[in-house]
């Protein structure tokens, strides 16, 4: 809810890490929905299958993905920009 606070600073609409910061931020509710229902759907179709259940526990990482991109803006910010948002 807080994330369009990060364009608050004057310049800052045009800073690219700003946007994946955003991106992770607001993909990892959506990401956490699709992982929940995929890997429940899978690990019970495998489970009666007595199939490997590596599928299931691979759905249940997909949201490390959206912490992984905004740990990428988070750094992008760091680093590039020295820690200010308007770089």
């Amino acid at each position: 809810m807080m994330s369009g606070m990060l364009y608050d600073a004057p310049g800052s609409e045009d800073n690219p890490w700003i946007a994946v910061l955003i991106a992770g931020i607001v993909a990892l509710p959506v990401l956490c929905g699709v992982s929940f229902l995929a890997s429940v759907q899978t690990l019970i179709k495998e489970w009666r299958a007595s199939a490997d259940r590596t599928r299931g526990w691979i759905w249940a990482g997909l949201p490390l993905l959206a912490v992984a991109l905004a740990a990428v803006g988070w750094v992008g910010i760091d680093v590039v920009c020295g820690g200010s948002l308007p770089c």
